[in-house]
């Protein structure tokens, strides 16, 4: 048996015997989010669970945060911050039972980080907390997570070990064949940051004005988002793919007088970031075409993405979050992909994936190609999105019901 089985197991004994002490089970939820803050994807699911449970009566909502609790936003309806950093993994995990001793219900998100692709460890701990909040008699539930086709063995060993007691949720279809193939038992939801509600265009930098005016000059917004993570950490091909949505966004714009695009940023970490690179092809874009390019200023929160996707007559997008948000919002997509996360969540809404991988955007035809396409049928995919919504919806919220549910 591996090391990290190992210390699973001694884990949830421990947490058998703490379940069996008992504790005061004042009500409410916690909630796990799948890293620290910083991720606009990440403050998605967790508003999006935050205000669905108030509604339910399942508060207060409680959050473990990694690292500091003021790096988060603020959410709407949140109880509070639990701070969790330092120490040994093995400490950690005794802090956190200790503070499970006061909840009723544990959801741990999974979203991309269960099956190891950025760290095995990290995956089996997820796995394990949630296995150990149902030993202490928690209503346990995984929110809706991806599972790649190359899942590390670890992290099929402990998504194999879960019990019945575990509400286990694949976001989507092939994932959920995936999970399946390990011998787990999960059941098919959508993700969670579909339940987030649209917020208000930002007022901050002339973003709603510039907004009004495109629609008072009849054009079509097409809202973009560059991700440079789509290729692997490191890679010297940032700046050619960077050129190459310039190439294709500034022909789109030359040879269609009724386009504008909107820089819709969804990720704020590190020096260099969406938003910063998106700041950067807004300038050169407008410079060439006349004010036709914007970037919103500040820091967006996720319904403030979301509110602009829905102003947006198709958005273009290297962040699935940012996908997510679109589709939620009725607003047909194409995306530049990266770990075979997209593909699922097209399946969804019974749609062909508007998809291209980032080797192939690079050339820059297909990239233009794409988007011309997704803006020529967005009548069509709008109304498709639509007629799928009700179904998507309904397994989002099926992430808020408890084992046995279905």
């Amino acid at each position: 048996m591996a090391w990290l089985d190992v210390q699973a197991n001694g884990l949830l004994i421990a947490a058998r015997v703490m379940g069996l002490l008992g504790g005061d089970r004042s009500g409410g939820t916690l909630l796990v989010p799948p890293s620290g803050a910083g991720s606009m994807g990440d403050e998605a699911m967790v508003a999006g669970l935050v205000a669905r449970l108030n509604e339910r009566g399942l508060g207060p909502v409680d959050v473990l945060s990694r690292g500091k609790t003021d790096a988060w936003p603020k959410i709407e309806g949140l109880g509070g911050f639990l701070e969790d950093s330092g120490g040994s993994p093995a400490a950690r995990f005794f802090r956190i039972l200790s503070r499970l001793r006061r909840y009723r219900r544990l959801m741990v998100v999974g979203a991309d980080c269960i099956d190891g692709y950025y760290a095995a460890r990290n995956s089996v701990q997820m796995l394990t907390i949630a296995e150990a909040g149902a030993c202490m008699g928690l209503e346990a539930i995984i929110v809706g997570a991806s599972f790649k086709e190359n899942a590390a063995e670890p992290a099929k060993r402990a998504l194999r070990r879960l019990s019945s007691r575990v509400a286990l949720g694949a976001r989507d279809p092939i994932s959920k064949g995936r999970m399946d193939a390990t011998g787990a038992r999960p059941r098919l939801v959508a993700d969670a940051a579909f339940m987030l509600d649209a917020g208000e265009v930002p007022e901050a930098g002339g973003t709603r004005a510039w907004l009004d005016g495109q629609d008072e000059a009849g054009r079509t917004v097409l809202g973009v988002n560059f991700n440079r993570q789509v290729l692997p950490k490191g890679s010297p091909r940032v700046s050619d793919l960077f050129d190459a949505f310039d190439r294709a966004l500034s022909g789109l714009l030359s040879d269609r007088p009724d386009l504008s695009v909107l820089m819709i940023p969804h990720d704020y970490r590190g020096e260099v970031s969406d938003a910063t690179q998106a700041a950067d092809l807004a300038s050169v874009l407008s410079q060439q075409h006349d004010g036709r390019a914007h970037m919103p200023t500040g820091r967006l929160t996720a319904p403030e993405a979301k509110a602009l996707a829905k102003r947006c007559g198709a958005v273009l997008t290297g962040r699935m979050h940012l996908a997510i948000a679109s589709l939620g919002a009725g607003t047909p997509v194409a995306c530049v992909t990266y770990q075979g996360k997209f593909e699922g969540l097209f399946k969804h809404f019974s749609l062909e994936p508007l998809c291209l991988d980032p080797e192939s955007a690079i050339e820059g035809a297909a990239l233009r190609s794409m988007t011309e396409k997704l803006l020529d049928e967005r009548d069509a995919l709008r109304s498709a999105v639509a007629d799928a919504w009700p179904h998507v919806r309904a397994l989002s919220e099926l992430n808020l019901e408890g084992p046995g549910a279905a």
